[in-house]
């Protein structure tokens, strides 16, 4: 069903990340590929969005969205890790 893979098949914001409230998994990452990975094979849940702690290797996997919860997309203020945001652009909703 899902017709895009690898980077293209998400929208990048910098420095931005999603509430860890709407995290539903937090997997530990060699590369920013494997967390984009991990979020397009999510099989229990729709994967919208990752947020990337590019400083550890953290990908944040949310089922939510800058459409489903835009309140929620914060700005990462912290100068010690760098966050970034990316959604989804294949999911089927």
């Amino acid at each position: 069903n899902k017709s895009c893979s690898g980077d293209y098949a998400f929208t990048y914001l910098s420095d931005r990340y999603m509430d860890l409230r709407e995290v539903r998994e937090v997997i530990r990452t060699k590369t920013l590929e494997d967390c984009l990975s991990a979020c397009l094979d999510a099989v229990n849940y729709a994967c919208r969005s990752v947020s990337y702690n590019r400083t550890d290797g953290d990908c944040f996997l949310s089922q939510h969205n800058q459409l489903s919860k835009p309140a929620l997309i914060k700005i990462n203020n912290n100068p010690n890790y760098r966050i970034d945001y990316y959604e989804n652009s294949c999911t089927n909703s």
